[in-house]
């Protein structure tokens, strides 16, 4: 869908240097947010493009915030992403537009890749690149914090506690077929989990992407990364969790199994850009698993609350898959680094 904005964008757009009559707008694929692409109306400087945001799932300022404050640190320190674009007079803060939260960002030309499938992205030198893009930012952004605040982001262990609180004496979560079997393995992994960082003094935290995935990466004609995109996600966490996402990602099979060799690689090129600790490398296949379980547990829920159907655990490929990693030690090992 083309069209002109309406007239609520003269002033977010004024702020910026833009005039709201001289830019026509694309609405972008996706459904958490509104995204459109802004090209001059006269079709003049093809090449001077923008990126509209307007913010459906988040509404509060402090998590805008974070998010914006962290892609500004990114790109004093050279790191390839969409860039934010502030108001000319410097003045902090967020605008408002309707009601929700708005920003614009500079248009990165290039590939963008596909949405994932059911058995993931299977473009392994891509997967390696992405590996070596995430340790490079999170080498940079190492106890980093930021402005604002990412309260309605969450990890995967807290997501998963949060799950367990809420539906885990749920006597109807019976009606699940595997449920049973998935809901003993998830409080046994979240018991576990728990306990090995509380103790544990060797992982890495930081700013998390949240969403690697090729489609968001924008690949220049070389096949270099032009742009990491997407930081809806972003939140200060475990780095870990970022090589989680690549690993569900590139990590599978054509068949949709999480694939050793494949895992090996993606780790390895993490690896060789930001080393990992003995602790990191012990936790890893724990947080993969947490990682694939609150995949997998957003599938089945949707399924027996949100549609009334409940489906077969099993039909929803994370939780498979988190299923077959607790069941398979040799899996686990060659995510630990020992098989």
């Amino acid at each position: 869908m083309t069209g002109s904005l309406g007239r609520q964008w003269s002033p977010f757009l004024h702020r910026r240097g833009l005039d709201t009559a001289n830019w026509r707008a694309r609405r972008l694929p996706g459904v958490t947010n509104e995204t459109w692409l802004l090209t001059r109306a006269d079709g003049s400087r093809p090449d001077e493009r923008y990126v509209l945001r307007h913010y459906v799932r988040t509404s509060a300022d402090a998590e805008i915030i974070f998010e914006l404050a962290a892609l500004r640190y990114l790109a004093a320190n050279a790191f390839p992403f969409a860039g934010v674009v502030d108001p000319l007079d410097g003045t902090a803060g967020i605008d408002q537009v309707d009601g929700r939260p708005a920003a614009l960002f500079t248009y990165v030309p290039g590939i963008v890749g596909e949405s994932l499938g059911d058995t993931g992205a299977h473009d392994l030198a891509e997967g390696v690149i992405a590996a070596g893009l995430l340790a490079r930012m999170h080498l940079v952004s190492r106890h980093r914090t930021f402005a604002g605040s990412r309260v309605e982001r969450s990890d995967p262990l807290t997501r998963l506690t949060r799950w367990m609180s809420r539906y885990g004496s749920d006597p109807d979560f019976s009606t699940v077929p595997g449920g049973a079997a998935f809901l003993a393995e998830l409080s046994s992994l979240i018991d576990e989990l728990t306990a090995a960082l509380e103790t544990t003094s060797g992982l890495w935290v930081g700013l998390v992407h949240g969403d690697v995935a090729p489609n968001n990466l924008v690949r220049d004609p070389s096949g270099d990364v032009a742009a990491l995109l997407d930081f809806d996600d972003c939140q200060y966490s475990h780095v870990l969790y970022d090589l989680c996402s690549i690993l569900w990602s590139w990590g599978r099979s054509p068949d949709g199994h999480v694939d050793p060799r494949r895992v090996r690689q993606l780790v390895g090129s993490y690896a060789d850009v930001r080393q990992l600790s003995d602790d990191e490398r012990q936790l890893l296949p724990k947080l993969f698993a947490a990682y694939l379980a609150a995949d997998g547990v957003d599938k089945v829920t949707w399924w027996w609350r949100g549609e009334g159907r409940p489906r077969p655990v099993s039909e929803s490929s994370a939780a498979r898959c988190f299923l077959e990693l607790i069941a398979n030690p040799g899996l686990g090992g060659t995510l630990s680094g020992h098989g």
